[in-house]
């Protein structure tokens, strides 16, 4: 019969699975594949190769992760940092006991009680902030927050708010979009302002060279069938005011500028 005295480890302690609360620890992983190994004995299953069982675990680190809404690397990659985790691990767990009040031990053993990392971005650890980062795939920014939390192992994952999770999120999409169209109003403005200064210089090379007949820039825009990319807030409100469809505005619009310049 297998005791808990039986089954402990000097080093790590009890075979115990992943709390589903937390991102694992580089312990937890060591414990998550010994309590997997203790299955194996109780149930008299044959001893699956240390692989295979890498993969499992593998699987488990997935699903906890993407609870939390955290990117993570390649498949491959996690089967291969778990793998290297777990013999370095029993390296570890075959220090004699005399040597086991060294400091050099208790920093290693420290080093175990970090967060088993396996996010695919790496700004984090090389002290970049989130505003800065230059990753493919990054950490979401509403998710940053746990992410720090869960790193210094100072938060769990209760239960979904799922009010308050829809209201942040309609907040940040709502910032997303205003971040759009500031950034397509400038966009526009910068290519006015370049619209205008090349009809100034075609007046001004038109006027030079001694030609007849001059051409206004207004008709000069029309004859280069350029858009229409001005905004026209005081007219937008006005039609909104009667009701008037954006079509037709659009349309009265085009009508009165073509009177204008015509």
């Amino acid at each position: 019969m297998a005791t808990r005295k039986v089954t402990a480890n000097l080093a790590f302690g009890q075979p115990t699975k992943f709390n589903e609360s937390m991102t694992p620890t580089k312990a937890d992983v060591f414990q998550h594949y010994m309590c997997l190994r203790q299955e194996e004995n109780v149930n008299r299953t044959p001893r699956e190769a240390l692989v295979t069982l890498c993969q499992k675990i593998s699987e488990d680190l997935c699903r906890i992760w993407n609870k939390f809404s955290f990117p993570t690397m390649s498949f491959e990659g996690i089967c291969l940092k778990v793998q290297r985790l777990i013999e370095m691990a029993q390296c570890f767990n075959k220090i004699p006991v005399i040597r086991r009040g060294s400091e050099k031990f208790k920093k290693e053993k420290e080093s175990f009680d970090e967060m088993f990392d396996i996010c695919s971005c790496t700004c984090f650890d090389s002290g970049i902030d989130r505003n800065s980062c230059k990753c493919d795939v990054k950490i979401p920014v509403l998710e940053w927050e746990a992410f720090l939390g869960q790193k210094k192992r100072m938060n769990q994952l209760g239960a979904v708010d799922k009010i308050v999770s829809a209201k942040k999120k309609r907040t940040h999409e709502r910032k997303q979009k205003l971040n759009e169209r500031v950034a397509q109003q400038i966009l526009r403005t910068t290519s006015n302002n370049n619209i205008e200064t090349s009809f100034e210089k075609t007046s001004l090379e038109s006027s030079s060279s001694g030609s007849q007949e001059f051409v206004p820039n207004e008709k000069l825009a029309l004859t280069q069938n350029l858009q229409n990319r001005l905004c026209y807030p005081k007219h937008a409100a006005t039609s909104d005011r009667y009701r008037v469809s954006s079509r037709a505005t659009a349309a009265i619009v085009n009508s009165a500028l073509q009177d204008i310049f015509r």
